[in-house]
């Protein structure tokens, strides 16, 4: 099922900037995101069934939980193309297309960095708890690479380039 972004207007309103999404890739991105989550938590619990956890080096066989990343994989290699496709529809150039896609790399690299490095925070050193570590970084996530619009005021957040590496800076001094 394909539906609008832009919500119900008719097709002859404009129909080239109307973005269409496919709902069943959205969904199966969802569920495939949810289980991603569920199965990299199994190593903190306790007598889970073995067909729900990764294969043992060396043993044939497969898990539930090494479906997971190639289902991921599977759906990003789908959703690609319509996500270039959309982005040539709203005027980007191949150049623009290549930052774009370039940014968005470094930015989920940076995030992994961060987050799979919080699994041994030295609270001492950081001057936080443990435990605070990952709501912070997700908060700082939110606040550095969210798309913000006007605020009530009229004027705009700044969302600079430099801005966004002097707080990736910041956090990285924290860590």
């Amino acid at each position: 099922m394909i539906s609008n972004i832009s919500g119900n207007q008719p097709e002859s309103l404009n129909s080239s900037k109307i973005l269409q999404r496919i709902s069943s890739i959205d969904i199966l991105r969802a569920i495939t995101m949810v289980l991603m989550i569920f199965v990299n938590d199994f190593w903190s619990l306790t007598d889970i069934p073995e067909g729900l956890k990764h294969v043992k080096r060396g043993v044939d066989g497969i898990g539930f939980s090494d479906v997971i990343f190639p289902a991921f994989l599977f759906i990003v290699g789908l959703s690609l193309p319509y996500a270039i496709q959309n982005r040539i529809k709203k005027g980007d150039n191949t150049a623009a297309i290549v930052q774009h896609i370039l940014s968005r790399t470094l930015a989920l690299l940076v995030m992994g960095v961060f987050l799979v490095n919080g699994e041994s925070v030295n609270a001492l050193a950081m001057g936080i708890p443990g435990w605070l570590w990952y709501p912070l970084c997700c908060l700082c996530f939110i606040l550095i690479w969210n798309t913000y619009s006007k605020c009530h005021f009229g004027r705009h957040i700044a969302r600079t380039d430099n801005g966004r590496s002097f707080n990736i800076l910041y956090i990285q001094t924290l860590y």
